[in-house]
């Protein structure tokens, strides 16, 4: 991502993402201040349900959590349990890995055709649009096509601001007409390039 954004950067963040050898602990840091680039960079964990306690005044016998795992690419869901095991560092807590669990996406090669086409399309879509790979930090339901190919980019041709990424899975999910219209075209050129 840093390689195709960078170039096109102003001074000094051209400089820094040319660097990266060098400028790469700053940049980290720069991503870790942000929750939305943090889980980007890294394993995210996030508590999903709670079940403890039935009256304000009484301590509870038992306590139970969900918690959400997102890992990145090149970790594996046995060495990120391992790593909560450690952590926790208490035999009285056990852990349990339930039903559903997805260990991370396959990289996806950017130098194939079906890179090149989503590359061509967005251009020819939205001109000023910089195209880089990037990573995303949701699930979605291209892991059921994992066995067709491993050329699977997960892409939406929409502009996401701070605001929307806190509506992710709310009452207010949404995106704009603009947005909508956006889709559109853009799913339109793609199957017109795909003949």
């Amino acid at each position: 991502m840093f390689e195709f954004l960078g170039p096109e950067m102003a001074w000094p963040r051209k400089l820094a993402l040319a660097n990266l050898w060098l400028f790469y602990p700053l940049i980290r840091s720069e991503l870790t201040a942000s929750p939305l680039t943090n889980a980007a960079i890294r394993t995210t964990l996030a508590p999903r349900i709670f079940n403890a306690g039935v009256q304000e005044n009484v301590l509870p016998t038992h306590a139970s959590a969900v918690i959400n795992l997102r890992l990145m690419p090149g970790e594996t869901i046995a060495g990120t349990l391992a790593h909560v095991r450690k952590a926790i560092d208490d035999p009285k807590v056990q852990l349990t890995v339930l039903p559903v669990q997805m260990e991370p996406s396959a990289v996806s090669d950017i130098e194939s055709p079906s890179f090149k086409l989503l590359q061509k399309t967005v251009g020819q879509t939205t001109p000023k649009t910089i195209v880089a790979p990037g990573l995303l930090v949701t699930a979605t339901d291209s892991r059921h096509y994992a066995g067709l190919t491993k050329h699977i980019f997960r892409f939406l041709p929409i502009t996401l601001t701070s605001e929307d990424t806190r509506r992710y899975h709310g009452v207010d999910e949404r995106i704009s007409l603009e947005d909508y219209e956006r889709c559109i075209r853009f799913y339109t050129q793609l199957i017109r390039n795909s003949q």
